[in-house]
C-alpha cells in the first residue's frame, strides 16, 4: 500500500508538472497561429483594396500591424478590446490572444472580419484626404457612423470572399453574430452593424454611400 500511494503521489506530480509545462507552450503555439492568421488576412485585405483604389483611381496606401498584449501603446488616446485603428501613425494595432479567445467562438473567419473592420478606418481616412469628385462622406457627422461605415468596408472584403469561393459554410452567419455582439450606443447597434455589414457584403463598394456616382 506504501509502494502504491507513493507511486500514485509520483504519478499526480509527474502529470501536474507536464501540464504546467504544456499549457503555457500550447498558449503560446494558439497566440503564433491567430498571429500568422491576422498576418495572411491582412495581406488579402490590402490586395484587394489595393485593386479597388487603383480601378478608382485614388492613391492607396498600407496600414501598418503591430501586435500589442493588453492595453495598446499607440499615440492615439482611448480604450479598444482587441483590436484598434490609430490614425496618426496609420496603424492597426491588434492583441492576438484576445482574438484568439473570440475567434474561438466565432470560427475561423472571425480575423478576417475584425482585421477588415479595422482596415475600413484606414480607408474612410484616405477616402477623406482625396480631393476628387468620386468621394462623398459628408453625412458622416456621428461617431458611430464611421463605425458602421468601417462596418460596411468590412462587408464588402469578405462579400468578396464568399462570393470568390473562398469561405466556407457558416461564415456568414458567424459574422454577423460577432456583429450583433459588438454593437453600442457609440458605435451604433448590433442591428445598424449588421446592416451596415450586409449592404457592403451584398451590394460591394456602392453599398456604402462612399462613391458618389
Amino acid at each position: 500500500m506504501v509502494r502504491s500511494g507513493r507511486f500514485g503521489g509520483a504519478l499526480l506530480l509527474l502529470l501536474v508538472m507536464t501540464f504546467q509545462v504544456l499549457a503555457p507552450q500550447s498558449a503560446a503555439a494558439s497566440t503564433a497561429s491567430i498571429r500568422r492568421e491576422l498576418n495572411d488576412a491582412g495581406e488579402s485585405i490590402d490586395a484587394y483594396w489595393q485593386q479597388e483604389f487603383d480601378d478608382l483611381g485614388i492613391r492607396y496606401s498600407t496600414p501598418d500591424l503591430t501586435f500589442q498584449d493588453g492595453e495598446f501603446n499607440s499615440s492615439c488616446e482611448g480604450e479598444a478590446n482587441f483590436a484598434a485603428y490609430c490614425g496618426r501613425d496609420e496603424t492597426i494595432y491588434l492583441d492576438p490572444a484576445a482574438i484568439d479567445d473570440v475567434a474561438s467562438e466565432f470560427g475561423d473567419i472571425l480575423p478576417s472580419v475584425l482585421l477588415a473592420h479595422e482596415w475600413g478606418h484606414h480607408l474612410t481616412m484616405l477616402f477623406a484626404s482625396y480631393g476628387g469628385s468620386e468621394i462623398d462622406l459628408d453625412w458622416l457627422d456621428k461617431d458611430w457612423e464611421i463605425e458602421v461605415l468601417a462596418d460596411c468596408l468590412s462587408g464588402v472584403y469578405v462579400g468578396n470572399l464568399w462570393y470568390t469561393f473562398q469561405t466556407q459554410e457558416g461564415d456568414l452567419t458567424s459574422a454577423i453574430e460577432f456583429m450583433s455582439l459588438i454593437g453600442d450606443p457609440t458605435h451604433g447597434s448590433g442591428d445598424d452593424r449588421i446592416v451596415a455589414f450586409m449592404h457592403g457584403f451584398v451590394d460591394g463598394l456602392s453599398g456604402c454611400d462612399v462613391l458618389t456616382s
